[in-house]
């Protein structure tokens, strides 16, 4: 059992770890005692592969990471892992949140959900957001893998669309032309 006081100690994170499929107070608890034991880095770890894992956070999942915030303010030396943690638990927890109050994602919304995957490198992540694909998300996510020199998954997504437009084409013939092909 996991102890009364939320310091994620190593006995703690064995325990966690030992069981098949957490339940989301477990991992609101493993990502508070992160947080409390000034582990930021490592709550937003934990929230990650609780997204990964399938769960979305609640209330109290975002409070604990806005905790994790002061803790990142804190930090002496921030590096990129630690600021790229930051960007990423933020931008998850801000898409989830508005997904809880049912407002429904628009092309904007996703594109820039998609942008900030490129960025973070979490191209994984760009697919459990896509709720609805329209032209536009197909060539965001387009001309993300042509700009990061992934032509062959740019030239895959692009094959999948079911309608392209003019800014297809120019992704895909931009991504060809930076990659000298």
């Amino acid at each position: 059992m996991l102890c009364s006081v939320p310091n994620v100690s190593a006995q703690s994170h064995f325990a966690f770890n030992q069981i098949d499929r957490p339940t989301l107070p477990i991992w609101n608890y493993m990502i508070r005692g992160r947080v409390q034991s000034e582990s930021f880095i490592h709550a937003l770890y934990m929230f990650d592969e609780m997204r990964e894992r399938g769960l979305r956070g609640d209330n109290l999942t975002f409070i604990f990471l806005g905790l994790s915030r002061k803790v990142f303010d804190e930090m002496g030396m921030k590096d990129l892992v630690s600021w790229n943690s930051l960007i990423c638990g933020y931008s998850q927890c801000a898409f989830d949140a508005m997904r809880a109050e049912n407002v429904k994602a628009d092309a904007v919304t996703m594109v820039k959900v998609v942008l900030a995957c490129r960025y973070l490198g979490q191209w994984n992540l760009r697919i459990l957001w896509m709720t609805e694909m329209n032209v536009v998300s197909w060539n965001a996510m387009i001309a993300g893998d042509a700009k990061s020199g992934d032509l062959v998954a740019a030239k895959k997504l692009f094959d999948e669309m079911p309608t392209r437009d003019v800014i297809s084409w120019t992704c895909m013939i931009t991504g060809y032309a930076q990659a000298n092909q």
